[in-house]
Formats: structure tokens, sequence, C-alpha cells
């Protein structure tokens, strides 16, 4: 990154660094001896003028430049008189890229004129410098004392020798507290009223290996003080007599209180932590040497959004991961950060008579179309095939859907059971052009799994008309065991409900495969009231949104069918395994399949059930909570997620209230919750719906490692 020199610019320097720099319609330089440098950008006839001393008037010869034009001035001193980076301040106000330099954690700085941004303007992070001189002791834990316990070491006064050891605030690594910590005790060993008595040995380490202090003294180590070290160091508030081996802390120490750093900026937006807003724009841990230089430049700039578009001050802060603000030592910090402004001053649209005449008619029509099978046989093993032949149309397959009549024999004595219209078809297939792109085997189970723990609130109607039952008792049929529902296909198929865009020159063929048996969707109203019932469907519709565009659109489209470019379309796609038999062993040990890196998963979701299948006395949709004590989830070579042994009862409790919300859908992929974000998840899930009958399930998502 080409920084300026730090010396005073040239006229010749003022050019070539507005050149690298790309600072848009730099027109040159005035320049006359003994001056100082200033800026002024000009729209039409209103002029910004920057002056680095402030409230000074332009030179005469500018003034004449500017034949009367409308100045705005700016009041706030930038410079001192002894200071020469005036041309610094000139480059940094036309550009908008700003270098603060102070010598605390909180840098702040004013503009004049306010920087007037685009409501799509974002910030970024090019350079922060600083030093690892963050304080690790400090009037709170910087105390501890070492008494000579031995009857022959009893002074006058009836006492044992106590050295007091007090370190100064600073920030220290080991060895720097293993010399702080010689020297008072040299000190004492060297005091008039303790020579006649043993001198006090101490030494002090860190083991390499696992990061526990280990300290030799021959006297007792008296960390049970107000202001103790021990916490510091990875000791306990008490007592350690003297021994031979020394001792060693319980704990690692904790000399990096600093672990995480993070950069804050007032106008930024769109950075969370915790689940709560944040203006955060760069995160990073310390990794030098304590007193080393820290040097961060983002090889990947992250840009965020600004939540002003008049900036009149920006301020940046460091804090740690708590938040609280950095204390360093060292008086030099140097940030650097980047606005992205207009080329040019906001102006009234009302003034803006040349502009172009534009009108947002690209879509000027979406209507719905009907496609029936070929067939109208929908009995068990029937395969079901609704095809779209046509390639001129534009079809939008993310809002498609299945409509279904049908009805339930035997009504009376048996009901649909909760997704029941899933459970009627085994198996869903899209083709296009001829070539299967997609597919859900085991239908009713996986989109169960899916839905129970992606579906929000917010799709609770969409829910209910496509089968799904909640604690309202809600009932998919009338009386006499008709219904009709209508299922959007995004919950069967993941493309349907990735691909959020138009089709273009394809043929579509959706085949549906209907289960050999309706007994998983049914269920029975009362104990022993039926062994067996049945779904007559009378009517299958795959209801497709057509969207049709002007000429402008309809030219481009045809344009790009002529040129047989390929269209990338991702999606992630629904994969279930069975596995029929876990046998009566206490562990079980399940290995799915051998896939590429391209098919790596983005979630997991793990049901049991307890002989349903095929048991129309038993809910098919219902996932049980078994006697588990320990879960873990592996995509080799990494554990993704693991729950350790605990008891049954309370293990079975906490799938009725964390591990139910354990996944939750945020677009675009599932979201890995901790136990504090329980709330949070609960707030998203359908699994709310069903109270304390919320089915066992395990997720995890894969994109966040645990």
């Amino acid at each position: 990154m080409e920084t300026l020199p730090n010396r005073p610019l040239t006229d010749q320097d003022i050019i070539k660094y507005a050149t690298k720099f790309k600072i848009d319609h730099f027109r040159g330089v005035f320049s006359r001896k003994g001056s100082h440098w200033v800026a002024f950008y000009k729209n039409k006839d209103k002029v910004v003028y920057f002056d680095s001393f402030g409230n000074l008037t332009p030179p005469i010869e500018l003034q004449k430049y500017l034949k009367g034009n409308k100045i705005k001035y700016n009041y706030t001193n930038y410079q001192n008189k002894n200071t020469f980076n005036c041309g610094h301040l000139c480059l940094n106000f036309l550009q908008c890229k700003n270098h603060l330099t102070g010598n605390t954690t909180t840098l702040s700085v004013h503009y004049f004129p306010p920087i007037d941004v685009y409501d799509d303007s974002e910030i970024a992070l090019l350079n922060l410098q600083t030093y690892n001189t963050f304080p690790n002791i400090n009037e709170t834990n910087n105390h501890f004392e070492i008494h000579l316990v031995n009857p022959d070491r009893l002074l006058n006064n009836n006492k044992f020798p106590t050295c007091f050891i007090t370190l100064k605030k600073g920030c220290y690594d080991i060895k720097d507290i293993k010399n702080q910590i010689l020297a008072q005790i040299n000190n004492f060993n060297n005091d008039l009223e303790y020579l006649e008595i043993e001198k006090i040995t101490f030494d002090i380490g860190i083991d390499q290996v696992d990061f526990r202090t280990t300290i030799f003294s021959n006297g007792t180590i008296c960390f049970n003080v107000e202001n103790s070290i021990a916490p510091l160091l990875g000791f306990e508030k008490k007592n350690y007599e003297h021994y031979i081996d020394g001792h060693r802390s319980q704990k690692v120490s904790n000399l990096n209180i600093v672990n995480s750093i993070k950069v804050m900026c007032n106008i930024a937006q769109g950075s969370f932590n915790n689940h709560m807003s944040s203006h955060s724009i760069y995160e990073f841990s310390p990794s030098e040497n304590i007193g080393s230089k820290l040097i961060q430049t983002p090889s990947n700039l992250i840009y965020y959004k600004l939540n002003k578009t008049n900036i009149e001050s920006l301020t940046i802060q460091l804090v740690d991961q708590d938040h609280n603000p950095i204390n360093n030592l060292v008086h030099y910090i140097r940030q650097h950060q980047l606005v992205v402004k207009p080329n040019k001053m906001p102006e009234s649209d009302i003034l803006d008579i040349s502009s172009q005449y534009e009108t947002d008619s690209k879509i000027t029509k979406i209507e719905f179309h009907s496609y029936t099978p070929y067939t109208t046989s929908f009995k068990n093993n029937d395969e079901i095939r609704i095809s779209i032949q046509q390639t001129d149309v534009y079809p939008y397959l993310h809002e498609s859907f299945i409509y279904l009549e049908g009805k339930i024999v035997e009504a009376g004595k048996v009901l649909l059971s909760n997704n029941g219209f899933s459970y009627l078809f085994d198996q869903i297939r899209l083709e296009i052009n001829g070539i299967e792109v997609d597919s859900t085997r085991v239908l009713g189970i996986t989109s169960s799994l899916k839905g129970y723990l992606s579906g929000t609130p917010v799709d609770y109607y969409c829910y209910e008309n496509a089968g799904w039952t909640f604690k309202n008792n809600t009932k998919s049929t009338n009386n006499a065991g008709e219904f009709s529902a209508c299922i959007p296909l995004k919950y069967w198929l993941g493309l349907f409900e990735d691909l959020k865009k138009i089709l273009v020159n394809s043929r579509l063929e959706l085949i549906l495969t209907r289960s050999h048996s309706d007994l998983n969707a049914l269920n029975v109203k009362s104990e022993g009231s039926a062994t067996t019932g049945a779904v007559t469907l009378n009517k299958i519709v795959w209801k497709v949104p057509h969207i049709t565009v002007d000429d402008e659109e309809r030219l481009k489209l045809l344009k790009l069918v002529e040129k047989e470019k390929s269209l990338f379309i991702p999606f992630r796609s629904f994969e279930t395994f069975e596995y029929p038999e876990l046998g009566t062993t206490t562990k079980a040990v399940w290995n799915l399949k051998t896939a590429s890196k391209l098919e790596k998963p983005r979630f997991i979701i793990v049901g049991l059930q307890k002989d349903r299948k095929n048991q129309i006395s038993k809910d098919c949709s219902v996932f049980d909570k078994c006697d588990l004590t320990n879960v873990k989830i592996t995509v080799f070579p990494l554990k993704i997620f693991m729950l350790g042994s605990v008891p049954v009862a309370k293990f079975n409790a906490r799938m009725c209230t964390e591990l139910t919300y354990l996944v939750v859908k945020t677009t675009p992929q599932f979201y890995v919750c901790t136990n504090a974000d329980v709330n949070y998840c609960a707030d998203g899930s359908l699994c709310l719906l069903y109270g304390t009958d919320a089915p066992g399930l395990f997720g995890c998502g894969c994109e966040r490692k645990i």
C-alpha cells in the first residue's frame, strides 16, 4: 500500500501521489514561495475550500481563478505552526482516505466540510499499526508475599521474615515478572535487618508444553492476599509451603489477557456480536511477542455499510474480547481507514433536468399455469410424471407448488398424521432437458426432519396448508375425509428452495413416485379402532408461476440463449439415509458415505424412531426421545458436533428444550446454536409450536465447527 513520505510535500509530490491515489478530476496545484498547500473541489458555482490552519481566506490567485464563486470555508485547525503536513492533509481531503494517528486507542477526526456519501457507501480497514503493550498487571493483581516460616528464623518481634512483592502496572512476560520479583527479593536479602537470617531463593517459569506456571522458593508463597497475582499465574488464592520440587499452577497462565482485538468505528453498521448489532469493522488476535509492533493489513478488505450519509466526524476505538476499551502503554498508534465517497457532490433530483427517463417495467405480468400428469392413476407405487414442454416460457420454480385433492378411506377411524401428504409419496425427482438434476427420497421423513428445524412461525400458514398439524389441533380434512392441499415444492426439493431465478429455454419434468403403502401417512383416531387405511388421490396439479417480461428484457434473454452460454445454478440437495436395525448393543457406529469435497454436507439432522414405520397405530412423523447418553457426528477428519455423557433423564430433558432448537434456518444456511442462544433459537423454530411434545432431533451445521 502506497503511503505518503514523512516530510513536507513539493508540488511534484502532490501531482505524483494524486495520480497514484487516483483522485478523480484532479486539475493540478498552485504554488507560491513561503505559503502552504490548500485544497478545494468545485461543483458548478459551489466551491468547498480546505485550509489546514483553518479560518483563512484563499490566496488572491485562487480567488481570481474561482471568479467569485460561492466559497464554503473550514474553521477547524488541523495543523500546528511548527509542522509541515499541510500537503498530506490536502491529499486526504481530496481522496477521502483517512490516516488516523494518536497516542491513545481511541482516535477521532472531524471533517470540514462534512463528507456527503451515497446510501450504498461502505467503509473498510486498510491498515492498523500499534504495539502489543496492553497492560496485564495493575493495582488489582500485582501483589503476593514470601514468608520464611521456621522457628530458627524468628525476629526480635516474634514474627517470621516476610518479603512483600508488589509489581508496577505494566505489560509483562514471564521473564519480566521474574526479574522484577528477584530485584525486590535481592533488596530484601540485603536489608541490614535480615542479614543474619537465611536468604530467600526464588525462581519462576512457564512450561512450554501445557503453559502452566512453576514456582520454586525456600519460603512459603502467600497468594491468599488482597490484589493477589495468583489468577494471572494460574494459581489458586492460597498459601503454598516450601516444596523441593516446586509448585505447578492448577490452570494455565493468563498473561495474555487481551486475546482478541476489535476495531470499532462509529459510522459502520452491519456487524454482529452475540446476536447484537455492533460497530466492529475488523477483529484479530495479537500473536506477536509482548512489546512487539502489531501490523494488520487485511488481504481481503471487508466492507461495511455506513449508518449515515453526512459524515462530520470519524471515531476509531480498539476494544478487547469483552468490548472493554484497551489501554495501550506505548504512546503511538496508527490506523488507516478508507471511506468510499461519491465522485461529485450530491445534487437535488429536481434540478437534474438532463437525466434519462427510467421505468421499472421489466416484468409485465406474473401468472400461475397448471400442469397435470399424463396419467390419471395415482395408486400406490405408481410413477406420476408432469412435464412442461414449452421452452419459450420463463418459469419461476421457487414459488411453484403441488395441489392435491383426495379422500381418506374410512375417515371415521383414521386421520392424516402430521405432514401426512408428504408420506403419500416415496420419491420426487426433477429433470431439466431430460437430465435428472435433483431428487429426494423417503420424502415424508426428509421433509419432516427439515421442516421441524428450518421452518419458522412466519411460515405457519404455508406449513398448515401443506398438511402440518400443530398444537391447536388443526385438521387437514373435513368430516367426510375429503381434503385439498397446497405443498410448496421448496419443502421437498433443494433446487426449488435455492433457485430464486427464472429458467430459460428448458423442458421440465417432475416425477413423483407414490409410496407402496399409505399407512405412514395415517394414524388411528383411537386405540384399536383400525388396523389398515388408505388414501385416494383424485387430482394432482403442478402450479408454476410464469414470468412475462417486456421486449427489452426478452431480447436480452434471447441473445443469451443464442450464445448457448452455460448457466450456473447452485443449490443444496437433500440426501436421506436409513439405519433400519440398530441392534441391542449400547453403542452403534454408523458410517454413511464417502464423498468428494464438492459434496461436503452443509447441515446434518439425526432423528430416531421406535417401531413406527408402516404402523398405523403410531404416528410416523414423530421422532422418539430415546435413552441416549452420548451423540457424536463426525465429518472426517474434523469432529463437528458432540454432546458429552449425561444422565438419561437430563439428556432427554435437554432434547425437549435446547437440542430441539439446535438448528435454525438463517438464509442461506443453517445456524448452529450454543446454550446461550436457546432463547433466540426458540423464537425461530416450528418446534416451539409443539411445546413439550417437540420431536427429539439432533442438528449440526457443518459450516461452523464446534
